[in-house]
Protein backbone atom coordinates (compact mmCIF):
# COMPACT_ATOMS: atom_id res chain seq x y z
CA UNK A 1 0.00 0.00 0.00
CA UNK A 2 1.77 3.47 -1.33
CA UNK A 3 4.86 1.16 -2.23
CA UNK A 4 4.98 -0.20 1.36
CA UNK A 5 4.49 -3.94 2.48
CA UNK A 6 2.65 -4.29 5.97
CA UNK A 7 2.27 -7.41 7.39
CA UNK A 8 -1.30 -8.17 10.10
CA UNK A 9 -0.89 -10.28 12.57
CA UNK A 10 -4.19 -11.51 14.60
CA UNK A 11 -2.75 -12.94 17.77
CA UNK A 12 -5.31 -14.84 20.64
CA UNK A 13 -4.40 -17.34 23.35
CA UNK A 14 -5.45 -20.69 22.59
CA UNK A 15 -3.57 -21.91 25.86
CA UNK A 16 -7.19 -23.54 26.76
CA UNK A 17 -7.54 -25.19 23.49
CA UNK A 18 -4.12 -26.98 23.74
CA UNK A 19 -5.17 -28.27 26.99
CA UNK A 20 -8.17 -29.66 26.15
CA UNK A 21 -6.97 -31.47 23.03
CA UNK A 22 -3.90 -32.56 25.41
CA UNK A 23 -6.78 -33.89 27.47
CA UNK A 24 -8.94 -35.80 24.91
CA UNK A 25 -5.36 -37.56 23.69
CA UNK A 26 -4.34 -38.76 26.88
CA UNK A 27 -8.04 -40.16 27.17
CA UNK A 28 -7.95 -42.00 23.78
CA UNK A 29 -4.77 -43.40 24.55
CA UNK A 30 -4.79 -44.32 28.44
CA UNK A 31 -6.72 -46.78 30.23
CA UNK A 32 -9.03 -44.80 33.03
CA UNK A 33 -8.89 -48.00 35.69
CA UNK A 34 -4.90 -48.48 35.62
CA UNK A 35 -3.95 -44.99 33.86
CA UNK A 36 -0.87 -47.08 32.02
CA UNK A 37 -1.18 -46.62 28.24
CA UNK A 38 -3.91 -48.39 26.46
CA UNK A 39 -3.97 -50.93 23.23
CA UNK A 40 -4.13 -47.92 20.77
CA UNK A 41 -0.55 -46.54 22.71
CA UNK A 42 0.62 -49.54 21.86
CA UNK A 43 -0.25 -50.16 18.15
CA UNK A 44 1.46 -46.20 18.13
CA UNK A 45 4.32 -47.89 20.05
CA UNK A 46 5.22 -50.47 17.63
CA UNK A 47 4.54 -48.11 14.89
CA UNK A 48 7.39 -45.60 16.27
CA UNK A 49 9.43 -48.95 16.50
CA UNK A 50 9.16 -50.31 13.53
CA UNK A 51 9.62 -46.86 11.97
CA UNK A 52 12.86 -45.90 14.11
CA UNK A 53 14.52 -48.82 15.74
CA UNK A 54 17.86 -49.17 14.19
CA UNK A 55 19.10 -51.93 16.54
CA UNK A 56 21.52 -54.79 14.85
CA UNK A 57 20.41 -57.15 17.52
CA UNK A 58 17.49 -59.07 15.73
CA UNK A 59 15.27 -59.95 18.34
CA UNK A 60 13.19 -59.01 21.07
CA UNK A 61 11.09 -59.35 23.85
CA UNK A 62 6.98 -58.89 24.22
CA UNK A 63 4.92 -60.70 26.77
CA UNK A 64 1.16 -60.95 27.47
CA UNK A 65 0.08 -61.57 31.69
CA UNK A 66 -3.54 -61.52 31.57
CA UNK A 67 -6.11 -62.76 34.97
CA UNK A 68 -7.80 -66.03 33.37
CA UNK A 69 -11.51 -66.23 33.75
CA UNK A 70 -11.89 -62.13 34.67
CA UNK A 71 -15.73 -62.54 33.73
CA UNK A 72 -16.27 -64.70 36.56
CA UNK A 73 -14.02 -62.75 38.55
CA UNK A 74 -16.26 -59.84 38.03
CA UNK A 75 -19.20 -61.62 38.29
CA UNK A 76 -18.09 -62.94 41.80
CA UNK A 77 -16.81 -59.84 43.82
CA UNK A 78 -17.96 -57.21 41.19
CA UNK A 79 -16.82 -54.50 39.02
CA UNK A 80 -15.15 -52.46 41.69
CA UNK A 81 -13.24 -54.68 43.24
CA UNK A 82 -12.01 -56.27 39.57
CA UNK A 83 -11.05 -52.40 38.96
CA UNK A 84 -9.17 -52.08 42.72
CA UNK A 85 -7.23 -55.57 41.55
CA UNK A 86 -6.52 -54.20 37.95
CA UNK A 87 -4.93 -51.29 39.71
CA UNK A 88 -2.66 -53.11 42.39
CA UNK A 89 -1.11 -55.43 39.59
CA UNK A 90 -0.86 -51.95 37.23
CA UNK A 91 1.22 -50.18 40.41
CA UNK A 92 3.16 -53.52 40.86
CA UNK A 93 4.04 -53.52 37.35
CA UNK A 94 5.26 -49.83 37.09
CA UNK A 95 7.24 -50.56 40.39
CA UNK A 96 9.27 -52.84 38.78
CA UNK A 97 9.57 -51.74 35.37
CA UNK A 98 9.79 -48.38 35.56
CA UNK A 99 10.76 -47.28 38.97
CA UNK A 100 13.24 -49.62 39.14
CA UNK A 101 15.24 -49.15 36.07
CA UNK A 102 17.14 -52.37 36.28
CA UNK A 103 14.40 -53.91 34.64
CA UNK A 104 13.60 -51.46 32.05
CA UNK A 105 9.99 -52.24 30.09
CA UNK A 106 7.13 -50.52 28.61
CA UNK A 107 3.53 -51.65 30.04
CA UNK A 108 0.70 -51.32 28.39
CA UNK A 109 -2.60 -52.12 29.72
CA UNK A 110 -4.90 -53.62 26.75
CA UNK A 111 -7.12 -56.08 26.96
CA UNK A 112 -10.22 -56.09 30.43
CA UNK A 113 -7.59 -57.86 32.13
CA UNK A 114 -4.72 -58.53 30.19
CA UNK A 115 -1.02 -56.28 30.46
CA UNK A 116 1.46 -56.05 27.81
CA UNK A 117 5.54 -55.81 28.20
CA UNK A 118 8.04 -54.58 25.69
CA UNK A 119 11.25 -55.64 27.48
CA UNK A 120 13.66 -52.30 25.89
CA UNK A 121 16.72 -54.92 25.62
CA UNK A 122 17.77 -56.35 22.43
CA UNK A 123 18.79 -59.45 21.67
CA UNK A 124 21.11 -60.91 19.12
CA UNK A 125 20.42 -64.70 19.69
CA UNK A 126 17.10 -66.10 19.62
CA UNK A 127 18.29 -68.12 23.05
CA UNK A 128 18.96 -64.99 24.82
CA UNK A 129 15.35 -63.25 24.14
CA UNK A 130 13.89 -66.72 25.27
CA UNK A 131 15.94 -66.70 28.67
CA UNK A 132 15.61 -63.19 29.05
CA UNK A 133 11.21 -64.07 29.09
CA UNK A 134 11.90 -66.71 31.16
CA UNK A 135 13.85 -64.70 34.02
CA UNK A 136 11.24 -61.66 33.49
CA UNK A 137 8.07 -64.41 34.00
CA UNK A 138 9.69 -65.24 37.17
CA UNK A 139 10.30 -61.75 38.30
CA UNK A 140 6.45 -61.04 37.62
CA UNK A 141 5.76 -64.30 39.31
CA UNK A 142 7.15 -63.45 42.86
CA UNK A 143 6.89 -59.40 42.37
CA UNK A 144 3.42 -59.22 40.53
CA UNK A 145 1.57 -61.79 40.98
CA UNK A 146 1.75 -62.56 44.58
CA UNK A 147 -1.28 -62.54 46.34
CA UNK A 148 -3.70 -59.76 46.81
CA UNK A 149 -5.26 -58.91 50.15
CA UNK A 150 -9.07 -58.64 49.63
CA UNK A 151 -11.47 -58.19 52.35
CA UNK A 152 -8.65 -59.11 55.03
CA UNK A 153 -7.45 -62.14 53.27
CA UNK A 154 -5.14 -63.44 50.45
CA UNK A 155 -6.97 -63.84 47.02
CA UNK A 156 -4.53 -65.55 44.75
CA UNK A 157 -5.49 -64.46 41.07
CA UNK A 158 -5.14 -67.44 38.25
CA UNK A 159 -2.85 -65.55 35.47
CA UNK A 160 -1.48 -66.77 32.03
CA UNK A 161 1.77 -65.45 30.89
CA UNK A 162 2.65 -65.92 27.15
CA UNK A 163 6.05 -64.84 26.37
CA UNK A 164 6.96 -64.32 22.68
CA UNK A 165 10.80 -63.69 20.85
CA UNK A 166 9.51 -61.82 17.90
CA UNK A 167 12.30 -60.59 14.89
CA UNK A 168 12.57 -57.07 14.70
CA UNK A 169 10.65 -57.63 10.92
CA UNK A 170 7.74 -59.12 12.54
CA UNK A 171 7.25 -55.43 14.76
CA UNK A 172 3.88 -55.32 13.42
CA UNK A 173 0.76 -54.72 15.78
CA UNK A 174 -1.25 -57.43 14.53
CA UNK A 175 1.22 -60.03 14.25
CA UNK A 176 2.45 -59.01 17.89
CA UNK A 177 -1.38 -59.02 19.24
CA UNK A 178 -2.11 -62.32 17.49
CA UNK A 179 0.94 -64.30 18.93
CA UNK A 180 0.35 -62.59 22.39
CA UNK A 181 -3.39 -63.82 22.09
CA UNK A 182 -3.05 -67.42 22.30
CA UNK A 183 -1.57 -70.13 23.36
CA UNK A 184 1.80 -71.54 21.37
CA UNK A 185 0.60 -74.31 18.39
CA UNK A 186 3.44 -76.28 20.30
CA UNK A 187 3.59 -75.70 24.41
CA UNK A 188 5.88 -75.42 26.27
CA UNK A 189 5.24 -75.40 29.86
CA UNK A 190 7.58 -75.03 32.94
CA UNK A 191 5.40 -76.53 36.04
CA UNK A 192 8.77 -76.70 37.91
CA UNK A 193 9.07 -73.10 38.33
CA UNK A 194 5.58 -71.66 38.31
CA UNK A 195 2.73 -72.15 40.51
CA UNK A 196 -0.34 -74.04 39.40
CA UNK A 197 -2.55 -71.30 39.37
CA UNK A 198 -0.05 -69.70 37.17
CA UNK A 199 0.59 -70.49 33.41
CA UNK A 200 3.84 -69.75 31.58
CA UNK A 201 4.14 -70.48 27.61
CA UNK A 202 6.84 -69.28 25.21
CA UNK A 203 6.81 -68.33 21.56
CA UNK A 204 10.02 -68.76 19.68
CA UNK A 205 10.79 -67.03 16.45
CA UNK A 206 10.53 -70.12 14.67
CA UNK A 207 7.21 -70.76 15.59
CA UNK A 208 6.61 -67.47 14.08
CA UNK A 209 8.07 -68.71 10.66
CA UNK A 210 6.54 -72.28 11.35
CA UNK A 211 2.54 -71.13 11.54
CA UNK A 212 3.30 -68.61 8.50
CA UNK A 213 4.85 -71.17 6.64
CA UNK A 214 1.68 -73.71 7.70
CA UNK A 215 -0.68 -71.10 6.77
CA UNK A 216 0.24 -70.29 3.73
CA UNK A 217 0.98 -74.50 2.33
CA UNK A 218 -2.66 -75.00 3.63
CA UNK A 219 -4.39 -73.18 0.62
CA UNK A 220 -2.69 -75.65 -1.44
CA UNK A 221 -3.03 -78.58 0.55
CA UNK A 222 -6.04 -79.73 -1.15
CA UNK A 223 -5.05 -78.97 -4.75
CA UNK A 224 -1.71 -80.74 -4.19
CA UNK A 225 -2.82 -84.01 -2.78
CA UNK A 226 -1.43 -83.55 0.34
CA UNK A 227 -4.59 -84.57 2.80
CA UNK A 228 -6.07 -87.66 2.89
CA UNK A 229 -8.37 -89.61 5.67
CA UNK A 230 -7.96 -91.99 8.39
CA UNK A 231 -10.77 -93.82 10.15
CA UNK A 232 -11.19 -95.28 13.95
CA UNK A 233 -13.75 -97.76 14.05
CA UNK A 234 -16.50 -97.26 17.30
CA UNK A 235 -17.77 -100.67 19.02
CA UNK A 236 -20.64 -101.84 20.50
CA UNK A 237 -20.59 -104.23 23.45
CA UNK A 238 -20.14 -107.00 21.72
CA UNK A 239 -17.34 -105.66 19.58
CA UNK A 240 -19.34 -105.01 16.36
CA UNK A 241 -18.44 -102.58 14.44
CA UNK A 242 -20.89 -99.48 14.40
CA UNK A 243 -19.41 -96.20 12.88
CA UNK A 244 -16.39 -95.39 12.40
CA UNK A 245 -14.99 -91.42 13.27
CA UNK A 246 -13.48 -89.62 9.78
CA UNK A 247 -9.80 -88.36 10.84
CA UNK A 248 -8.23 -85.43 8.63
CA UNK A 249 -4.64 -85.79 8.07
CA UNK A 250 -2.04 -83.79 6.42
CA UNK A 251 1.62 -85.23 4.49
CA UNK A 252 3.07 -81.86 3.78
CA UNK A 253 5.81 -82.39 1.22
CA UNK A 254 8.66 -81.01 3.03
CA UNK A 255 7.04 -80.54 6.63
CA UNK A 256 5.96 -84.32 6.98
CA UNK A 257 3.07 -85.22 9.20
CA UNK A 258 1.65 -82.12 10.89
CA UNK A 259 -0.90 -82.78 13.43
CA UNK A 260 -4.71 -81.62 13.41
CA UNK A 261 -3.78 -79.49 16.56
CA UNK A 262 -1.37 -77.47 14.69
CA UNK A 263 -3.28 -76.93 11.42
CA UNK A 264 -6.54 -77.00 12.61
CA UNK A 265 -6.43 -74.19 14.47
CA UNK A 266 -4.60 -72.12 12.10
CA UNK A 267 -7.13 -73.27 8.94
CA UNK A 268 -9.93 -71.33 12.18
CA UNK A 269 -8.05 -68.54 12.47
CA UNK A 270 -7.43 -67.95 8.38
CA UNK A 271 -10.71 -68.94 7.45
CA UNK A 272 -9.59 -72.33 5.46
CA UNK A 273 -12.21 -74.04 7.79
CA UNK A 274 -14.86 -74.47 5.45
CA UNK A 275 -12.92 -75.47 2.54
CA UNK A 276 -11.34 -78.52 4.94
CA UNK A 277 -14.65 -79.53 6.29
CA UNK A 278 -16.11 -79.65 2.84
CA UNK A 279 -13.38 -81.88 1.63
CA UNK A 280 -13.64 -84.10 4.83
CA UNK A 281 -17.23 -84.47 3.93
CA UNK A 282 -17.08 -85.30 0.11
CA UNK A 283 -14.25 -88.00 0.91
CA UNK A 284 -16.69 -89.54 3.64
CA UNK A 285 -19.44 -89.13 1.51
CA UNK A 286 -17.59 -91.20 -1.63
CA UNK A 287 -16.54 -93.88 1.16
CA UNK A 288 -20.25 -94.49 2.32
CA UNK A 289 -21.44 -94.56 -1.14
CA UNK A 290 -18.64 -97.32 -1.95
CA UNK A 291 -19.59 -99.28 0.91
CA UNK A 292 -23.50 -98.81 -0.01
CA UNK A 293 -22.89 -100.35 -3.28
CA UNK A 294 -21.26 -103.39 -1.65
CA UNK A 295 -24.31 -103.71 0.37
CA UNK A 296 -21.68 -102.67 3.63
CA UNK A 297 -24.41 -101.50 5.89
CA UNK A 298 -21.51 -99.11 8.40
CA UNK A 299 -21.92 -95.10 9.58
CA UNK A 300 -19.60 -92.41 9.59
CA UNK A 301 -18.99 -89.48 11.54
CA UNK A 302 -17.32 -86.17 10.80
CA UNK A 303 -16.42 -83.35 12.94
CA UNK A 304 -17.73 -80.15 12.41
CA UNK A 305 -15.67 -76.74 13.13
CA UNK A 306 -18.01 -74.27 14.93
CA UNK A 307 -16.82 -71.65 12.53
CA UNK A 308 -18.04 -73.49 9.96
CA UNK A 309 -20.74 -74.55 11.12
CA UNK A 310 -21.87 -71.15 11.40
CA UNK A 311 -21.85 -69.69 7.94
CA UNK A 312 -24.70 -69.17 6.35
CA UNK A 313 -23.86 -71.62 3.33
CA UNK A 314 -23.16 -74.51 5.35
CA UNK A 315 -26.20 -76.33 5.57
CA UNK A 316 -27.48 -76.12 2.07
CA UNK A 317 -23.51 -76.83 0.82
CA UNK A 318 -23.16 -80.00 2.84
CA UNK A 319 -26.00 -81.56 2.07
CA UNK A 320 -25.50 -80.90 -1.79
CA UNK A 321 -22.44 -82.95 -1.34
CA UNK A 322 -24.19 -85.94 0.90
CA UNK A 323 -27.19 -85.81 -1.60
CA UNK A 324 -24.35 -86.11 -5.02
CA UNK A 325 -23.05 -88.82 -3.39
CA UNK A 326 -26.77 -90.54 -2.71
CA UNK A 327 -25.59 -91.19 0.61
CA UNK A 328 -28.75 -91.97 3.34
CA UNK A 329 -28.53 -88.83 5.70
CA UNK A 330 -28.99 -91.34 9.12
CA UNK A 331 -25.56 -93.06 8.29
CA UNK A 332 -23.63 -89.71 8.68
CA UNK A 333 -23.07 -88.24 12.39
CA UNK A 334 -21.77 -84.67 12.52
CA UNK A 335 -19.49 -84.11 15.73
CA UNK A 336 -19.50 -81.07 17.13
CA UNK A 337 -18.15 -79.90 20.70
CA UNK A 338 -19.72 -78.96 23.65
CA UNK A 339 -18.27 -75.17 24.00
CA UNK A 340 -19.60 -74.67 20.48
CA UNK A 341 -23.13 -75.40 21.13
CA UNK A 342 -23.10 -73.35 24.53
CA UNK A 343 -21.09 -70.41 23.15
CA UNK A 344 -22.66 -70.15 19.81
CA UNK A 345 -26.38 -69.49 20.91
CA UNK A 346 -28.71 -68.84 18.58
CA UNK A 347 -26.86 -69.01 14.96
CA UNK A 348 -24.99 -72.77 15.95
CA UNK A 349 -28.34 -74.07 17.76
CA UNK A 350 -30.42 -72.73 14.60
CA UNK A 351 -28.11 -74.83 12.16
CA UNK A 352 -28.03 -78.05 14.29
CA UNK A 353 -31.90 -78.17 14.17
CA UNK A 354 -31.48 -77.84 10.47
CA UNK A 355 -29.51 -80.53 10.12
CA UNK A 356 -31.45 -82.70 12.72
CA UNK A 357 -34.52 -82.02 10.81
CA UNK A 358 -32.62 -83.19 7.16
CA UNK A 359 -32.53 -86.56 9.21
CA UNK A 360 -28.43 -86.48 10.21
CA UNK A 361 -27.33 -87.54 13.68
CA UNK A 362 -25.73 -85.36 15.84
CA UNK A 363 -22.61 -85.94 18.28
CA UNK A 364 -21.46 -84.02 21.24
CA UNK A 365 -17.55 -84.40 21.38
CA UNK A 366 -15.57 -84.19 24.39
CA UNK A 367 -18.60 -84.20 26.40
CA UNK A 368 -17.87 -82.97 30.10
CA UNK A 369 -14.74 -80.90 29.29
CA UNK A 370 -16.46 -77.60 28.85
CA UNK A 371 -19.01 -75.76 31.37
CA UNK A 372 -21.68 -77.35 31.04
CA UNK A 373 -25.05 -76.20 30.44
CA UNK A 374 -27.04 -79.16 30.30
CA UNK A 375 -30.25 -77.48 29.36
CA UNK A 376 -29.13 -77.57 25.68
CA UNK A 377 -29.34 -81.53 25.76
CA UNK A 378 -33.28 -81.16 26.34
CA UNK A 379 -33.33 -78.10 23.82
CA UNK A 380 -31.83 -80.02 20.89
CA UNK A 381 -31.99 -82.69 18.99
CA UNK A 382 -28.57 -84.27 20.20
CA UNK A 383 -28.79 -88.22 19.39
CA UNK A 384 -24.65 -88.83 20.97
CA UNK A 385 -22.57 -88.05 23.78
CA UNK A 386 -18.95 -88.15 23.55
CA UNK A 387 -17.51 -88.82 27.32
CA UNK A 388 -13.80 -87.65 27.00
CA UNK A 389 -10.91 -89.78 27.41
CA UNK A 390 -10.20 -87.55 30.56
CA UNK A 391 -13.02 -88.83 32.93
CA UNK A 392 -12.26 -93.02 30.90
CA UNK A 393 -8.66 -92.48 32.23
CA UNK A 394 -9.29 -91.01 35.47
CA UNK A 395 -11.86 -93.83 36.35
CA UNK A 396 -9.20 -96.06 37.27
CA UNK A 397 -8.82 -96.30 40.88
CA UNK A 398 -10.92 -93.40 41.31
CA UNK A 399 -14.38 -94.01 42.74
CA UNK A 400 -15.62 -90.89 42.35
CA UNK A 401 -14.56 -90.11 38.31
CA UNK A 402 -16.86 -93.82 37.88
CA UNK A 403 -19.66 -92.61 39.53
CA UNK A 404 -19.31 -89.51 37.38
CA UNK A 405 -19.16 -91.59 34.27
CA UNK A 406 -22.23 -93.06 34.98
CA UNK A 407 -24.36 -90.25 36.13
CA UNK A 408 -23.33 -89.16 32.49
CA UNK A 409 -24.81 -92.48 31.08
CA UNK A 410 -27.48 -92.67 33.17
CA UNK A 411 -28.80 -88.67 32.52
CA UNK A 412 -28.01 -89.27 28.70
CA UNK A 413 -30.62 -92.92 28.88
CA UNK A 414 -33.03 -90.80 30.33
CA UNK A 415 -32.69 -88.08 27.34
CA UNK A 416 -32.74 -91.44 25.15
CA UNK A 417 -29.05 -89.90 24.11
CA UNK A 418 -26.31 -92.44 23.11
CA UNK A 419 -23.15 -92.65 24.62
CA UNK A 420 -19.39 -93.93 23.61
CA UNK A 421 -16.19 -93.53 25.75
CA UNK A 422 -13.80 -92.06 24.22
CA UNK A 423 -9.80 -93.24 24.44
CA UNK A 424 -10.48 -96.65 25.20
CA UNK A 425 -6.65 -98.22 26.33
CA UNK A 426 -7.18 -101.13 28.82
CA UNK A 427 -8.73 -104.08 29.64
CA UNK A 428 -9.94 -101.71 32.72
CA UNK A 429 -11.18 -98.97 31.19
CA UNK A 430 -13.13 -101.20 28.50
CA UNK A 431 -15.07 -103.15 31.58
CA UNK A 432 -15.40 -99.84 33.29
CA UNK A 433 -17.11 -97.88 31.12
CA UNK A 434 -19.06 -100.99 30.35
CA UNK A 435 -19.93 -100.93 33.94
CA UNK A 436 -20.89 -97.33 34.13
CA UNK A 437 -23.23 -98.12 30.72
CA UNK A 438 -21.65 -96.58 28.17
CA UNK A 439 -23.51 -98.03 24.49
CA UNK A 440 -20.01 -97.19 22.67
CA UNK A 441 -16.38 -97.24 22.65
CA UNK A 442 -13.45 -96.27 20.67
CA UNK A 443 -9.31 -96.00 21.55
CA UNK A 444 -6.54 -97.96 20.74
CA UNK A 445 -7.42 -100.95 23.00
CA UNK A 446 -9.52 -101.68 19.90
CA UNK A 447 -8.58 -100.15 17.24
CA UNK A 448 -5.98 -97.11 16.40
CA UNK A 449 -6.62 -94.78 13.28
CA UNK A 450 -5.77 -96.58 9.95
CA UNK A 451 -6.14 -95.98 6.49
CA UNK A 452 -8.62 -96.15 4.34
CA UNK A 453 -8.09 -99.59 2.42
CA UNK A 454 -7.32 -101.31 5.56
CA UNK A 455 -10.76 -100.23 7.14
CA UNK A 456 -12.23 -101.39 4.08
CA UNK A 457 -10.93 -104.76 4.63
CA UNK A 458 -11.86 -104.56 8.16
CA UNK A 459 -15.16 -103.86 7.65
CA UNK A 460 -15.80 -105.75 5.28
CA UNK A 461 -14.50 -108.52 7.03
CA UNK A 462 -16.72 -108.01 9.41
CA UNK A 463 -20.44 -107.99 7.67
CA UNK A 464 -18.96 -111.16 6.11
CA UNK A 465 -18.77 -112.82 9.97
CA UNK A 466 -21.75 -111.25 11.14
CA UNK A 467 -23.64 -112.11 7.90
CA UNK A 468 -22.59 -116.03 8.02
Amino acid sequence: MHNQQLIIASVRDITNQNHEIEHYKQLSLTDTVTGLPNLHQFERYLGDKAHDDKSSKPFSTFMRVAVCNINEYENAFGEPTIDYILRILASRFIRIFEINKRNSASIFKCERGAFYIHLHQYFSEEAQSLNAAHDCAILIHEQVLAPITLHNSLLNIETQTISCTVPTKHFSFKKIKELLSRKPLREVKNTSTFKSEHEYFHVNASDIERYNYIKHSLSRAIFNSELYIELQPQYDATQNVISSEVLLRWEHPHMGTISPSEFIPIAEENDFIAELGLWVCNEACGLLSECQSKNINTKLSVNISAMHLARADFVSKFVAIVNKWRVSHRNLTLELTEGALIRGVSVIQRRVRELAEQGFSLSIDDFGLGDSNLNYLQDLPITELKVDRVFVEAMEGSQQKTLLVTSICNMAKALHINTVAEGIETTGQLDQAKACGCGAFQGYYLDKPMSVDDWKSKISEKQYKEGS
